[in-house]
């Protein structure tokens, strides 16, 4: 009966012997002997019904097992850093990056480009003491670290102006200030004679009033009036 159910369901033809004992006789057939037949029935089901479908009896094993695993989720293994230990990791990346850029300044290479990116996108986003740093180590060689000077205000300059996020912990540095930073750099570090100077007035985004009169300042010193 339950082979003949199944196969009417899915629209096959399945041959069920008929009962060849009397009524009286099947009533009291051994219990044992019943549950047998419909294994056998069961069984000859599950085989007709496979090979109907031409299916493997170990994908339903396979396909039940990927029922029951759970779906993979980033957040249950990521969790968000802190804020502090969030610094204390960029910081020690800022160091590497700038020691990579020491060994790399006579090169130019596709990587120049992406690590001024990552420097001058972590000085911007952390501010105070990764500025600080940044200021220290463009002092070290103004002339090999212009590009990345320039690319550096210009970052500051979009941030003042709202068209990026302010980043993590905005401070009160602004973009007239590190302009100022540089100038003075500049003034410090190199020769009256050195077009470096004029280079940075020239590609910067903006010579603000504040950069104007230490401008003018400089001018005071005759050996540094040509440059200016």
């Amino acid at each position: 009966m339950l082979a003949a159910q199944i196969s009417a369901q899915i629209g096959i033809t399945v041959a069920v012997p008929e009962a060849t004992v009397p009524h009286s006789e099947v009533k009291t057939k051994d219990p044992r002997l019943q549950s047998i037949e419909e294994e056998v029935h069961a069984k000859i089901t599950e085989q007709m019904i496979t090979k109907h479908f031409n299916l493997d009896p170990e994908d339903h094993s396979r396909s039940a097992a990927r029922k029951n695993i759970k779906p993979f989720n980033i957040d249950d293994v990521c969790k968000p850093l802190k804020t502090e230990e969030l610094e204390s990791s960029s910081r020690k990346s800022l160091r590497r990056l700038f020691q990579a850029e020491r060994n790399a300044e006579n090169d130019c290479d596709q990587t120049t480009a992406i690590r001024h990116k990552l420097i001058v996108g972590l000085v911007t986003q952390f501010g105070k003491d990764f500025r600080r740093a940044f200021i220290s180590f463009a002092l070290e060689d103004m002339r090999a670290r212009a590009d990345i000077i320039i690319a550096w205000l210009y970052r500051e300059y979009v941030l003042e102006q709202g068209y990026v996020w302010r980043g993590l912990t905005p401070d009160s540095y602004g973009y007239e200030q590190c302009l100022q930073y540089v100038l003075h750099g500049l003034y410090r570090k190199l020769d009256p004679g050195d077009r470096l100077f004029t280079r940075i007035l020239l590609e910067c985004p903006e010579i603000t009033e504040g950069a104007m009169t230490m401008i003018k300042s400089f001018c005071e010193n005759s050996d540094w009036q040509d440059v200016v």
